[in-house]
């Protein structure tokens, strides 16, 4: 009979292993993450107990003593504050379908506006750990499962771009997307990070020519959001970029792994709804709708108030960026100007703050242009930086930012 888990032994373990990775994941990565995570959390805890703020969503909960949810009607939380601060809004959704499943009613939000990939990862790692069975620790895992992802996104993200310039460059572009306003997405209950680790990984694997793990991690990032299916367009680019002047292989062939999870999701909710429209159906309670592009613009240019202007700036902002893609390679561009495309085609543009921060070639056009000027990298790390403050502070007491 054992007497517990021999933590020297764990610690020498883990110290081995630290010293055995490279230093640019230390300095670039780890530091970084930890840096800005820990300010967050220490931005929300303060704010919590010097600016106490009311809650903006008549159906806020929290993760009460108990490990329960229950509803509130304040911002701030009576426990477990460092969690609590990280799962506002569609966080409930997720932790639903991660212990209970989905559920639809055409009449009103359903959870079926969430795609599977995320809440599934959340049950495994709750099931894996034999964590008990609440709320809680449901969240706890989420929290988890999005951090992990996070570190995962940004070590890939920081080898893609070592494909292509150097490391200053790769170094600059994972701080810009840990700083970047909306950001604490990243490692709270969402599914941004898990998506953002997907794609890129994708991207990564397809540079190298690795042509069906880049498909079917695609695959799995339009199993995990809808915006998943635009990356058949700039793999598609990649691809034939790559094989040009020579004919395309069978290996092409993978790439229809990306529409064909995005029809088995379309098929399971047919099984289990009896629809096979569920996943525009779903949509329409938020007020989404599928529209043209201009008309989605000139519906926001002409009703715009308040939160609406904040989701146009944060569309524009991913729009120019695309003048400066000219110096990327054209899948990294073709994304771009996909993204801009279809965050414009559901006739509202709410949310489009957090969908923006997954679209990584945007860091890397801002961090080639800081190359350029100092001045405008000081300005804009600077605005960046009190924007993911001011943001999380709000967003941490049910305050809407996307």
């Amino acid at each position: 009979m054992t007497d517990g888990p021999n933590f020297p032994v764990i610690i020498r373990g883990m110290t081995t292993v630290w010293r055995r990775l490279p230093p640019w994941f230390g300095r670039d990565i780890i530091l970084p993450f930890a840096a800005t995570r820990i300010a967050l959390c220490l931005i929300a805890w303060i704010g919590f107990r010097l600016l106490p703020l009311p809650s903006a969503f008549p159906l806020s909960w929290e993760i009460g003593a108990n490990g329960s949810r229950h509803s509130t009607g304040s911002g701030v939380p009576s426990a477990h504050d460092f969690v609590n601060m990280w799962s506002r809004w569609d966080s409930g959704w997720y932790l639903h379908i991660a212990r209970f499943g989905y559920q639809y009613d055409s009449s009103k939000p359903s959870s079926t506006a969430f795609f599977p990939v995320y809440p599934l990862t959340i049950r495994l790692l709750h099931a894996s750990f034999l964590l008990p069975d609440s709320d809680f620790w449901y969240l706890v895992a989420a929290i988890a499962v999005a951090n992990i992802c996070l570190l995962v996104a940004a070590t890939y993200l920081y080898r893609l771009i070592q494909i292509d310039y150097a490391a200053p460059v790769a170094a600059r572009t994972t701080l810009l997307l840990y700083l970047f306003p909306t950001s604490f997405f990243l490692s709270a209950g969402y599914s941004e990070s898990m998506f953002l680790m997907l794609t890129v990984s994708s991207f990564y694997y397809a540079r190298k020519q690795y042509w069906f793990s880049a498909s079917l991690l695609a695959a799995l990032a339009t199993a995990c959001r809808s915006q998943g299916i635009i990356l058949l367009a700039p793999l598609l680019v990649e691809y034939f970029g790559q094989c040009k002047p020579r004919p395309a292989k069978w290996n092409i062939v993978t790439l229809l792994f990306i529409p064909i999870a995005l029809a088995a999701l379309a098929f399971y909710f047919k099984v289990a709804f009896g629809s096979w429209t569920i996943l525009f159906d779903s949509q329409r309670p938020w007020g989404r709708r599928f529209l043209a592009p201009w008309s989605t613009l000139d519906w926001v240019l002409g009703h715009a108030s308040g939160h609406d202007w904040l989701d146009f700036c944060f569309l524009a902002l991913l729009a120019f960026t695309t003048a400066g893609a000219v110096r990327l390679r054209p899948s990294y561009t073709t994304y771009l100007l996909a993204a801009v495309l279809f965050f414009s085609c559901w006739g509202m543009l709410g949310s489009v703050p957090r969908f923006v921060v997954v679209i990584f070639p945007m860091f890397i056009v801002l961090s080639l242009a800081m190359e350029k000027s100092r001045a405008f990298q000081v300005a804009y790390l600077t605005i960046s930086s009190i924007l993911a403050a001011t943001f999380f502070f709000l967003h941490s007491q049910w305050n809407w930012i996307a």
